[in-house]
């Protein structure tokens, strides 16, 4: 034993593989076991509900990714000292976690098998997005790479110049966010198969919610995303931007054979609700508040425990600064964004006047397309930082209730403006 302890001290990556192994291999284990749950259970006719099981297979993925988070936080020693090789491994891993559960839900959801045409886009996607990765931290990199060849020539010192770096760096964060949320109508054609919308009735219908709002319409296309029962609309880009920054409205396939034209139009406005409500501007501020105060705070941090605490305790800071830089900003990002869907939905029905029950009933469509549950919460929109829209019929609750108390006032300030006007005309007549 002492060998093989001594064996992984001198190969740590080996070390590290081996941990971020353990948390995949104990969800392969039970993923196995549950498969072979379901097949038992088919062969003896029992009806499975598929929603439910849906629920089991992601809460356990969570746990498996949470364990994978445990390892990588444990790791911090290791990945000081190799962090490319580390992160591509922790990366490995949750690739190979990820396969095994599109795996299970492809089973319970009866995903057409088109393994190929799946692969293709899967791959496409996941090479898309970390070209854009590494685009976006080589832009914040080479900001700091400039200013600090600037510097070097500079007559700047101290304080100075490590104020100016910094300022660099926040310049390079904020311009590479921008571009990179600028830009998402490219990327989003790239990573969704899409075809064109065709003009239509119907597509000059949902180009006028956006006119009414005084907005300028987005291109339209259709997402065929039939291989992975994906239903949804999808709106990307900034408002009145022009070229390839132009915004791009995606609606899926089953979406538009799904809903009636009244339905569409409804989801349509709550997407034009987000525009109207400047969700997107206030989501890059978050996104860039979160980024540098985290930065600034735990870089401070980092820097007082240098001074007062002896290695041990840094080694302790240095782990707690890494979990909460993760925490703080998903958790923000996160209560954000259930904040706007609510705002959105209200918008949608109070102010663009759509249809409430053709909006609600758009939302209960959706959630059987995507077999989710109404009355509950998916799982990933405990972890997913722009999935965390609250349960369907609690977000129908909510318009019900405010649309309601907002009749209720109108009615109370007719009623006392009625009176008064007749008041007022009683007393010229008298005159």
């Amino acid at each position: 034993m002492e060998n093989e302890a001594l064996q992984l001290n001198a190969h740590p990556l080996v070390a590290i593989a081996l941990m971020a192994a353990v948390p995949v291999v104990i969800f392969a284990i039970w993923a196995d076991l549950f498969d072979r749950l379901i097949e038992a259970l088919k062969k003896e006719g029992d009806e499975i509900d598929t929603v439910s099981e849906l629920r089991r297979v992601r809460w356990a993925s969570i746990v498996a990714f949470l364990g994978e988070g445990a390892v990588y936080v444990l790791a911090t020693p290791i990945r000081e000292k190799f962090y490319l090789p580390s992160l591509a491994i922790f990366c490995a891993a949750l690739m190979v976690q990820s396969w095994i559960q599109s795996g299970l839900e492809g089973k319970l959801r009866k995903l057409p098998a088109r393994p190929a045409a799946q692969a293709k886009w899967l791959l496409r996607s996941t090479a898309w997005i970390m070209a854009n990765l590494a685009v976006y931290f080589g832009w914040i990199w080479a900001s700091f790479a400039v200013a600090y060849r600037f510097l070097e020539k500079s007559p700047f010192g101290g304080e100075t110049r490590v104020a100016l770096l910094l300022a660099a760096g926040i310049i390079g964060i904020f311009s590479a966010t921008f571009l990179l949320m600028a830009l998402a109508p490219v990327h989003i054609r790239n990573m969704i198969p899409n075809y064109a919308f065709q003009e239509t009735e119907l597509r000059a219908r949902l180009e006028a919610c956006f006119r009414d709002a005084g907005f300028e319409p987005p291109q339209m296309a259709i997402m065929d995303t039939e291989d992975f029962k994906y239903s949804n609309a999808v709106i990307a880009g900034f408002p009145g931007a022009k070229g390839i920054f132009k915004p791009i409205l995606l609606l899926s396939a089953s979406l538009m054979k799904g809903l009636s034209d009244e339905e569409l139009v409804a989801v349509v406005k709550h997407e034009v609700s987000h525009w109207s409500l400047k969700h997107l501007k206030r989501r890059v501020g978050a996104v860039l508040a979160s980024i540098i105060g985290t930065t600034l705070l735990f870089g401070s941090m980092l820097a007082l425990a240098a001074i007062a605490l002896p290695q041990e305790g840094q080694a302790l800071i240095r782990l707690l600064t890494t979990a909460l830089s993760v925490i703080l900003p998903f958790w923000l990002i996160r209560s954000q964004t259930r904040l706007h869907e609510t705002e959105a939905d209200i918008y949608t029905v109070t102010r663009l006047g759509a249809d409430l029950e053709a909006y609600a009933s758009a939302l209960r469509k959706l959630d059987r397309m995507n077999d989710l549950d109404s009355n509950g919460v998916d799982p990933f929109s405990s972890i997913g930082v722009s999935g965390g829209h609250p349960a369907t019929e609690l977000r129908i609750l909510r318009i019900r209730t405010f649309a309601a108390a907002e009749k209720a006032t109108r009615s109370k300030v007719a009623g006392e403006i009625v009176p008064a006007t007749k008041a007022s005309d009683d007393k010229d007549q008298a005159a």
